[in-house]
């Protein structure tokens, strides 16, 4: 079932924006701008990323669920 990957892979990306976003907060913190951007800038893609999958997982789960009430 490619749909359960779809989820998986999308919670995996969701997971990885999530780090991505702690490690840049704490780089703003420390006052190192050029790497808090830079880190801001590749969770800003992993959350993308995630959203993207996310949206994918859930028009497979859409289409699934119509074919198998279309089944007599």
């Amino acid at each position: 079932m490619a749909n359960g990957y779809n989820h998986i892979r999308a919670a995996e990306l969701h997971d990885i924006a999530q780090h991505a976003h702690a490690k840049s907060a704490v780089a703003h913190e420390k006052q190192d701008h050029k790497t808090g951007h830079e880190r801001s800038q590749k969770a800003l893609e992993h959350s993308e990323a995630a959203f993207y999958k996310s949206v994918e997982a859930h028009q497979e789960a859409a289409k699934e669920a119509s074919l198998s009430e279309q089944k007599p």
